[in-house]
C-alpha cells in the first residue's frame, strides 16, 4: 500500500513529460508548417495576422478573371462595344518610409482592343493615380456619367491587411470595371495610359507631390469632410448677413 502513492505520482510524472514533449513537438511542427493533430501532412493555417501580399507578389497579370470580380453591364442607351477590355485591381502593399509611405495597387488588364500594345499587362498604381484618371475622365468626357471616386479618409492607413483597405479596393476595382466597360471612356487615351504606362517617375508630373503620401490623405481627408458637410455659399452669404445687420 505504500507504493501506490508512489507510483501514482511516477506515472503522473511521466505522463506530464510525454504532453510537454507532444506540446514541443507541435510547436514545432506548426512553426515549420507542417500539420499535426492527424493532418496528414497539410500546411497549417497561420496563427498569428494574415500576411501581406508583398511576399508573393508578382507584376505578371496571370490568367485572365472568369467570371471577372467584378459584374457590370452596359449602361443604358449604348450599344455593346466592340473588343474586350477587363480590369482588376487586386494585392495592396506598402510602399516607401516616412511620410512617403503609401499603398500601392496591382492594375492587371485583359484586352483585345487594337491601340493596346499588348493583349495583357500589369502596372502598380496608388490612389492618386486612379483620382489623376477620375479626374481626367471628368474634364474630357463630356455628358458622360464617370463613376464616383471613393473618398479619402481622415485617418492614413497604411495596413494592406485591413477592412477598411479591401473597402477601397473594391471600391477601386468597381470604378475601373465601370469605366472598361463603358463603349466611350474604355477608348479614353489617359485610361490607356493609367493601364500601360510603366514609368513611375512620369506620376511625379501628372499628380503634384503634396497629393502624395500619408500628408495628401490627410489633407484630402479635411477637404472632403468640409465639402460634404460646409456649403460655401452658406458661409459667404451667413458672413455678409452678419456684415450688413452690423452696419459694415
Amino acid at each position: 500500500h505504500g507504493r501506490a502513492p508512489a507510483l501514482q505520482e511516477s506515472r503522473r510524472m511521466e505522463n506530464y513529460q510525454g504532453m510537454h514533449e507532444m506540446g514541443f513537438s507541435a510547436e514545432a511542427q506548426s512553426a515549420q508548417g507542417v500539420g499535426v493533430g492527424g493532418g496528414g501532412g497539410y500546411p497549417s493555417a497561420p496563427s498569428g495576422p494574415a500576411p501581406t501580399s508583398t511576399s508573393t507578389f508578382t507584376m505578371e497579370p496571370g490568367e485572365r478573371p472568369e467570371p471577372p470580380s467584378v459584374l457590370v453591364s452596359v449602361p443604358t442607351g449604348y450599344e455593346p462595344a466592340e473588343g474586350e477590355l477587363q480590369v482588376e485591381v487586386s494585392d495592396p502593399h506598402r510602399v516607401g518610409e516616412g511620410l512617403g509611405k503609401h499603398l500601392e495597387y496591382k492594375v492587371s488588364y485583359w484586352t483585345t482592343l487594337p491601340q493596346y500594345a499588348r493583349a495583357r499587362g500589369s502596372v502598380t498604381r496608388r490612389y492618386s493615380d486612379f483620382e489623376w484618371l477620375w479626374k481626367m475622365l471628368r474634364s474630357s468626357m463630356d455628358g458622360v456619367i464617370v463613376p464616383a471616386l471613393p473618398h479619402k479618409t481622415l485617418m492614413a492607413n497604411d495596413d494592406p491587411t485591413s477592412a477598411a483597405i479591401e473597402r477601397r479596393r473594391h471600391s477601386l476595382a468597381v470604378l475601373v470595371a465601370r469605366v472598361a466597360a463603358h463603349p466611350v471612356m474604355r477608348t479614353s487615351a489617359d485610361l490607356q495610359i493609367f493601364l500601360e504606362e510603366q514609368n513611375k517617375a512620369s506620376w511625379s508630373v501628372r499628380v503634384p507631390w503634396y497629393e502624395r503620401g500619408v500628408t495628401s490623405d490627410a489633407l484630402k481627408g479635411v477637404t472632403d469632410w468640409f465639402q460634404s458637410t460646409v456649403r460655401l455659399d452658406d458661409v459667404v452669404s451667413g458672413g455678409l448677413a452678419v456684415a450688413a445687420a452690423a452696419g459694415v
